[in-house]
């Protein structure tokens, strides 16, 4: 059709006639694809997006099985629940940006030829300055530098430097390494949009590995100027940083900076698990708690709505298509009831608690102890409806291949949409 060559029938039973007869001049590719092809390209493409996208911080002393036990963890949150992952690496980015802000300028205020990159304030965020603190036992401890122990030396004109080549020698990041992963995403991107734009079919495992190539896309844009592997800190030993330490009246790894609170200067690598962490990504101003509750909202709704498209979409069954509209419409609005919860929260509504005059004197207290619990209450809640709907889909993506339209197997006609001559 079209001028094009017919496809040739090879007599695979006939090994003389495959030595020996002659093949057409030209031989069109096939337009067919089969099961193993959507099978080999969606799961190679899932791990390769996955397995590159994880850039994990500085760790000191972790015992081999604890690394490798860590990393498993990340890589499964990363597959049901990839919008997480972006919500961490947008956290980082702004973090680093900020920091990198605020030291560009206090360099430039106290007259020094020092310019900080991203890659330097990632290191920063990311726990890659380590100092030994001498504790009451007369060992020394390790702690981190955090950001805001970066900031408050750098007021005091004692600044950390560590050239970016150094950073970028301790990395394994590969620039390179990364534009072929991406070009390898953006190729099944463009293949699904013109599967589409042909009219043919597209799969369930197709539909799924779009939502989340376009978080990987999200984590390598934040994460682009992040050091990736680096399993050996930098020990800073500065006279200046000890002696501005050892001026503190109180212990060095907390200062009292402002009524607002408290500030963290430095950190043990050796904390105890106490409560639930992920509160913590939440701390800090209102507007900023509330412009990152935003940021994960919008990711985790769209990772729902996207798979909602698959709404009138080729199932097995009713049943599977009943629990994948159910599954896609739960991972929209778990988090959307998550964040009214916690701005409901943040304007003093204490639910479960009767208003009155006498708890109302004490709402400060009150309220500051309820919202941690209250919090960690729905996060519990919210992940244990979450998870299964997540692993339904994961799942219902791959067992949907048993019945198919017939049209998930037309390759797409690329001469009709690739300029040529």
């Amino acid at each position: 059709m079209g001028g094009e060559s017919p496809t040739i029938q090879l007599p695979l039973h006939n090994l003389t006639a495959l030595q020996t007869n002659v093949a057409p001049s030209w031989v069109p590719q096939p337009n067919t694809r089969g099961t193993s092809d959507i099978l080999y390209s969606c799961t190679f493409t899932l791990v390769l997006c996955v397995w590159t996208s994880i850039h994990p911080n500085v760790t000191v002393g972790e015992k081999p099985i604890v690394f490798h036990l860590r990393k498993i963890i990340w890589l499964i949150g990363a597959v049901l629940f990839p919008e997480l992952m972006v919500f961490f690496a947008y956290e980082e980015w702004a973090s680093a940006k900020k920091i990198q802000k605020d030291l560009n300028e206090l360099s430039k205020q106290q007259e020094k030829q020092i310019t900080f990159s991203m890659a330097y304030t990632f290191y920063t965020v990311m726990r890659g300055f380590l100092i030994n603190i001498r504790g009451a036992d007369d060992k020394d401890v390790p702690h981190f530098i955090t950001s805001q122990g970066m900031k408050y030396f750098a007021q005091r004109n004692v600044f950390i430097e560590l050239s970016e080549a150094s950073i970028r020698d301790k990395s394994k990041a590969d620039i390179f390494a990364k534009s072929l992963v991406c070009v390898q995403v953006l190729w099944v991107v463009a293949e699904v949009i013109a599967r589409k734009a042909a009219g043919y079919p597209i799969t369930l495992l197709e539909l799924h590995t779009l939502v989340n190539i376009l978080c990987a896309l999200l984590l390598y844009s934040f994460w682009f100027s992040k050091p990736l592997g680096i399993e050996d800190p930098t020990v800073v030993d500065s006279p200046p940083l000890q002696e501005l330490l050892a001026s503190l009246k109180k212990p060095a790894n907390r200062l009292c900076e402002s009524d607002r609170g408290v500030l963290d200067l430095l950190q043990p690598y050796f904390v105890p698990f106490k409560g639930f962490t992920l509160y913590t990504h939440f701390s800090g101003s209102r507007r900023s708690s509330l412009a990152k509750l935003l940021v994960i909202v919008l990711v985790s709704s769209s990772y729902g709505g996207i798979h909602l498209a698959a709404w009138n979409s080729f199932f097995p069954t009713r049943v599977e298509r009943l629990l994948w509209q159910i599954s896609s419409i739960m991972s929209m609005a778990v988090p959307v009831f998550m964040i009214a919860v916690y701005i409901a929260g943040e304007f003093g509504i204490v639910f479960l608690v009767p208003h009155q005059s006498r708890i109302s004197q004490r709402l400060g207290v009150f309220r500051a102890r309820w919202a941690r619990r209250q919090f960690t209450i729905y996060i519990f809640t919210g992940l244990a409806v979450v998870v299964p709907c997540r692993l339904f889909i994961v799942v219902e993506s791959y067992i949907s291949l048993r019945h198919v339209p017939i049209g998930v197997y037309a390759t797409v006609p690329w001469s009709s949409y690739v300029p040529h001559l």
